[in-house]
């Protein structure tokens, strides 16, 4: 079974190194791990049967035997060729079995991760190009395999060979010690910066696939930009900047191996110099002679696999760290007090007090010392020229952005002490004309949300006429959308999100500038279905509709982030401000 738990970061937390995090990763699979590492012990262990079985049928064959011990023997070194075979088996049935795990586990972790992340913290971030560090599972997955089985088979290959030789003669035991030192030294001094030119190839990668992104999102424009010649221009750079990244981290990996190829030869040939001597010597005889330097031979073949897999741990830690890179972005508070029990049939009352809102890296506030009250029902409208801060105010408004001065409360709760989770249950929005996904009508409508059943969906859509449509396909809610409603008609892609928007029927109702380029007919429909006194919710919305104005309680007026007129939209409409934003004439600066 998998543990979908995710391991939640903190917004202080230290991001951990690349080595760091491949230590957790492993930490948290350690059971299967252990069991990876029997098996190569096991595997490592019954391989030197064949150095032990020779040395054995060498004495017997040098001495004049040749009967049932040598067979004896053979059968030996065969059976254990043949189970070192089957562990091996088992052991990359093991490693699939964890490959499986870390694929559904971190699928689960960004997918728990992604609703709840600090809106601020990716506000200087395009989140679906984000979102493809996720395919570095796969080299996760594929890194792992190696390591837990070529690598780790190898390394353990090297210890028991070098252990076997001092067995032999005590100054195979200072060649070993020696070998192991020289290798911890040349990894240790290359390492760094191996794993750094191994990030900048990785960060060069995405550059590449973000700029073929951008060119499919716009094709539009860079149809008409004549034959593409910006865009293979802008690709030449990219690719140029991941060849010379890819060439300084091949450069680490030639250096790395030729370091090691250079030490292995002294090895081997001090090692058979070293052996001859101590046969002629009668230190040891030739039929250990014979077995140390096959034991050579297979050491020397594990540090060859060790010197191949180095470029699979650079791509192992790698990987665990662009994939961190989604985990590492700072969670949204969770829990906290709940709304007092007013029910659905009662709209939210709001309370701004001194509010003002500085984005991250900005020299100014977008909006700036805001006072005001929303009753419950209220139906208020927001006005602005562009960069008056109006969207701003919105997101605040409904709990999106939280690094905000001053107060807000909701029902008289402070918005810093509530369960942002079950805040947001009794809301509407309608901030984004992207928000319909690859899903079905009823999903789109629905969002995940449990207490939402067929009923309170097909009356959403009815009440924005979005049935009509509905019934003329024959899958009917379980009609098929795709990501952003590409092929539906604008206005059917408007009566779906205002569905989504108004479903359950929420107390509270974000909407941000949602009635542009709307047919009056449909227009007059959003408005009677939103103003309409028929439904208790508490209207917040931008807008600068004169219809949906007139159906308004209150409009509120922002100039620079400030909060310059508020009334009834037949009192402030006279006002030079409100004229200059309906066109009508010169605005106040």
């Amino acid at each position: 079974p998998v543990d979908a738990a995710p391991s939640v970061s903190g917004e202080d937390d230290a991001h951990p190194t690349p080595t760091e995090r491949l230590w957790q990763l492993l930490v948290r699979e350690r059971r299967d791990i252990w069991l990876v590492y029997l098996y190569a012990t096991l595997t490592g262990l019954i391989s030197l049967t064949l150095p032990l079985g020779v040395q054995a049928i060498t004495g017997l064959v040098s001495g004049g035997l040749f009967v049932q011990p040598v067979v004896l023997l053979i059968l030996f070194v065969i059976v254990g060729t043949l189970v070192a075979g089957a562990l091996q088996v088992m052991q990359l049935s093991v490693v699939e079995i964890l490959q499986q795990r870390i694929f559904a586990r971190l699928a689960f972790e960004f997918s728990f991760h992604l609703p709840r992340i600090r809106l601020e913290s990716v506000l200087g971030e395009h989140l679906p190009e984000v979102m493809n560090r996720f395919f570095e599972t796969v080299a996760i997955q594929k890194s792992l395999a190696k390591l837990l089985t070529d690598a780790s088979t190898a390394l353990l290959q090297v210890l028991f060979g070098l252990l076997l030789l001092t067995f032999y003669h005590p100054l195979f035991a200072a060649f070993a010690a020696v070998l192991l030192v020289v290798l911890t030294i040349i990894f240790r001094l290359s390492g760094p910066r191996g794993i750094s030119t191994a990030r900048g190839e990785s960060t060069e990668k995405y550059q590449t696939a973000h700029w073929l992104q951008e060119v499919a999102r716009s094709i539009t424009a860079f149809k008409f930009g004549g034959h593409a010649a910006f865009a293979v221009s802008r690709m030449d750079r990219h690719v140029s900047a991941y060849l010379h990244q890819r060439k300084s981290h091949w450069s680490v990996l030639v250096q790395q191996a030729l370091s090691v190829v250079v030490f292995k030869t002294i090895v081997v040939g001090g090692l058979l110099i070293l052996g001859s001597l101590l046969v002629i010597d009668r230190q040891i005889t030739l039929g250990q002679f014979v077995a140390s330097e096959i034991v050579v031979v297979l050491v020397m073949a594990g540090i060859e696999k060790l010197i191949l897999s180095i470029a699979t741990v650079y791509d192992a830690l790698i990987a665990v760290e662009k994939a961190g890179h989604i985990t590492d972005l700072p969670l949204e508070r969770a829990g906290g007090r709940l709304l007092p029990e007013r029910g659905a049939a009662t709209g939210m009352t709001l309370r701004v007090e001194d509010l003002s809102y500085r984005y991250p890296g900005a020299g100014h506030d977008a909006i700036t010392e805001l006072t005001f009250t929303i009753g419950a029902g209220e139906r208020v409208v927001i006005m602005g020229a562009d960069g008056s801060g109006q969207s701003t105010l919105l997101r605040v408004l409904s709990g999106l952005y939280h690094d905000y001065t001053g107060a807000l409360t909701f029902d008289g709760v402070p918005a810093r002490d509530l369960d942002l989770g079950a805040l947001r249950a009794d809301i509407g929005q309608l901030l984004s004309a992207t928000d319909l996904f690859e899903g079905t009508v009823a999903e789109n409508v629905q969002v995940g949300r449990p207490t939402l059943g067929t009923g309170e969906v097909t009356a959403a859509l009815e009440a924005v006429d979005a049935m009509h449509w509905l019934g003329a396909e024959s899958e009917g809610l379980r009609t098929m959308l795709a990501s952003g409603g590409s092929g539906l008609p604008a206005h059917m892609i408007h009566r779906l999100l205002l569905a989504q928007a108004i479903v359950g029927r929420p107390r509270l109702l974000v909407l941000d500038d949602f009635f542009q380029n709307l047919e009056a007919e449909t227009r007059d429909r959003f408005v009677e279905v939103l103003m309409g006194r028929t439904s208790s919710w508490t209207v917040v919305a931008i807008s600068h509709d004169p219809a949906f104005l007139e159906a308004a309680d209150r409009v509120l007026v922002l100039d620079e982030g400030r909060l310059v007129a508020s009334g009834p939209f037949r009192e402030l409409r006279g006002t030079p401000v409100v004229r200059a934003l309906l066109g009508d004439g010169p605005g106040v600066r």
